[in-house]
């Protein structure tokens, strides 16, 4: 087995795909030597072969076809369901999750339930071609309830859990990362309020995208209001805060800072 660097000891946070994060940070935020961006070096630019170059251009033309199709058309996301096997599962990329994972009350209360009427809603995975796992893109906490159901029992019924199951090289990330905003709005109410910039700010760069390939070109302010339940003037103060300095940005991020008090600083005439 091949030891990742978090298995080693070291406290480092990967990013992979697109990321909304602020890219810069205080010189004495401590996060600033923990992320490892799995893009293309700037420096290695340079050295680039004609040949990467047109396979580079071609990778984004497929993913730009790709993400098109997806927002044009949409993607059935229940024709496949499935039971999954538990130890074939493991998380997306964390970045792409809008907000952690339920609270350790949330997750007894979620437990007992299935104990007593099962799992009313499956869950939605993507498998890939080339891959033997399968991401998690809603459902982490049924998925860990299941194992905790597992090791408590030992009841085989917990091995395998009913799954959503869509192809992730037919779905771009930009729509994996909207479902996953979708479904933590189903529990808006259970959401801690300071993951809310990072879910509006990861929605909002997500409708842009989106809006680029509908026929019929939607009023991003307006589908926010609806989503969020949210009066205009709140999404506004939430999509204001990234006229901050970057560095109070990331601050808000990593939830150094708290939304008002990023929201009072936004206000200042600089």
């Amino acid at each position: 087995m091949t030891n990742t660097l978090n298995d080693l000891g070291f406290d480092i946070e990967i990013i992979i795909g697109e990321d909304f994060s602020p890219k810069q940070r205080a010189k004495n935020d401590p996060l600033r030597a923990k992320i490892i961006d799995l893009g293309v070096d700037d420096k290695d630019n340079g050295n680039i072969t004609e040949e990467e170059r047109k396979e580079v251009i071609e990778s984004l033309k497929k993913t730009e076809a790709m993400r098109s199709d997806n927002f044009s058309r949409g993607v059935n996301i229940h024709e496949n369901l499935q039971y999954i096997d538990i130890s074939s599962l493991e998380y997306a990329p964390q970045n792409w999750y809008p907000c952690p994972l339920s609270q350790k009350d949330e997750l007894v209360k979620l437990i007992a339930s299935i104990q007593s009427v099962g799992l009313i809603e499956p869950i939605i995975i993507a498998g890939f071609k080339d891959y033997d796992k399968y991401h998690i893109i809603c459902g982490r906490a049924r998925v860990l309830a299941y194992k905790d159901l597992f090791k408590a029992t030992k009841s085989e019924k917990y091995l395998k859990i009913p799954a959503f199951v869509l192809d992730g090289d037919r779905c771009d990330e930009y729509f994996l990362r909207a479902l996953m905003i979708d479904s933590m709005l189903t529990q808006i109410k259970r959401i801690d309020k300071k993951y809310l910039c990072r879910a509006i700010y990861t929605r909002h760069q997500i409708l842009l995208e989106e809006n680029k390939f509908r026929a019929d070109r939607m009023n991003v302010a307006r589908e926010l209001c609806e989503e969020f339940g949210m009066s205009k003037s709140s999404i506004y103060n939430y999509i204001t805060l990234g006229n901050l300095a970057i560095e109070i940005q990331a601050l808000i991020w990593d939830n150094k800072l708290s939304n008002q008090a990023g929201l009072l600083l936004s206000n200042v005439n600089h």
